[in-house]
């Protein structure tokens, strides 16, 4: 926040230990069927010298309030922003329209939807229709691209999915973790279950140590120590021994195993990146990012791997298909869905990545809005 294609699939695989293989004929299917992703939008903004605030829609401004708005977020389908006067507001397919009055008690914008909560009533924004939710009976909640998990005011565990309010549990949950379409938690008798395709399955009948969940997939460390991965309703055993650290993305688990490798699986293939571990290293979406032990700096997109360069960067923001970073002459470089690009020859104050929108700061002028290879 700032200031100011897929079929439903059952194919079960028994559990096996696939580290260091890649998984071939079950592999190419999977990806065939799920590796399309919704088509990018193209959406920025940004607040002038004026304080008028602006809306950039594939390659059109639009200026959308005279006064100074109190914050705005960007995603694939919106722009959600607090006006002067405390109204939540959304830009959609064109056109900013008032979805509350008054300033609600939170928001959260992600790919498909915008959800918030006014008084103690959960609503959606999604398709340009506000969907009443019901009635929520606490603070606790969690959300993903398309899917909202949270007790009603009978305390009852439900779900948004697909325009409907579902009952997943009678009894309040343990834990509870959502990624962008999937929701994992362990309930009242400590089972770790999941909420994925609009069918709630159990994958263990004891809790596990740990778990992480990413777009179509839960990484865990069962009650044996085992490293496993659930992904698009397969469990796979990766590791019998607990990784030193894991994390998820988009069909991606990237993590150290116990002899320090630094390896990733993604959409059903392993890969081992390093036999030592990195110094750091960050999923988000579709990327992955290390600096490795020379202090390179190197990125895994797509089943590649770049190094991008031979120090570690001031800074760098990723999102969805896309990093950008500063290098050391403060120009503005990046990975645009697996292609270099110089984002900026000019030496940028600062910058921001909304999905495929590259945003970059220069002076007190207008930003320059990189976009689908053209600079705006």
């Amino acid at each position: 926040m700032r200031s100011a294609l897929r079929f439903p699939f059952s194919l079960f695989i028994p559990l096996q230990n696939f580290t260091g293989m890649r998984i071939s004929l079950i592999t190419l299917l999977l990806i065939c069927l799920f590796a399309g992703t919704s088509a990018a939008q193209g959406l920025g903004a940004y607040v002038d010298f004026q304080n008028y605030f602006w809306v950039f829609d594939q390659g059109k401004f639009t200026k959308l309030e005279t006064q100074p708005v109190q914050e705005y977020v960007v995603s694939r389908n919106y722009v959600a922003y607090i006006s002067k006067v405390g109204q939540l507001k959304a830009y959609y397919q064109g056109k900013s329209r008032i979805l509350t009055e008054n300033i609600p008690d939170f928001y959260h914008v992600t790919d498909n939807l915008l959800f918030f909560g006014l008084g103690s009533t959960f609503y959606t924004f999604e398709n340009g229709k506000i969907n009443r939710l019901g009635a929520w009976s606490g603070p606790q909640y969690a959300y993903g691209d398309s899917i909202v998990a949270m007790f009603d005011y009978f305390n009852f565990f439900m779900v948004w999915y697909k325009g409907e309010m579902r009952q997943l549990e009678t009894f309040p949950v343990k834990e509870l973790k959502v990624g962008k379409t999937i929701v994992a938690y362990i309930n009242n008798v400590d089972q770790l279950k999941v909420f994925y395709h609009g069918v709630a399955e159990m994958i263990e009948a004891v809790p596990p140590e740990s778990y992480k969940v990413g777009r179509n997939l839960v990484a865990y460390v069962d009650n044996y120590a085992r490293f496993k991965i659930w992904h698009d309703g397969m469990p796979i055993l990766v590791e019998s021994f607990p990784p030193k650290s894991y994390q998820t993305g988009d069909d991606m688990v990237a993590y150290v195993a116990q002899d320090s490798s630094f390896k990733v699986f993604e959409r059903g293939m392993f890969t081992e990146l390093d036999i030592i571990p990195p110094r750091q290293y960050t999923v988000k979406d579709h990327i992955l990012t290390w600096i490795d032990k020379g202090n390179q700096f190197k990125v895994y997109y797509d089943g590649n791997i770049y190094t991008m360069e031979s120090y570690q960067p001031e800074s760098w923001k990723m999102d969805n298909e896309v990093i950008a970073y500063k290098d050391y002459n403060g120009r503005l470089q990046g990975l645009y869905k697996g292609e270099r690009k110089t984002v900026s020859d000019r030496n940028v104050k600062d910058y921001d990545v909304d999905l495929d929108v590259v945003t970059s700061q220069v002076g007190l002028q207008k930003p320059v809005f990189y976009y689908l290879g053209k600079f705006w």
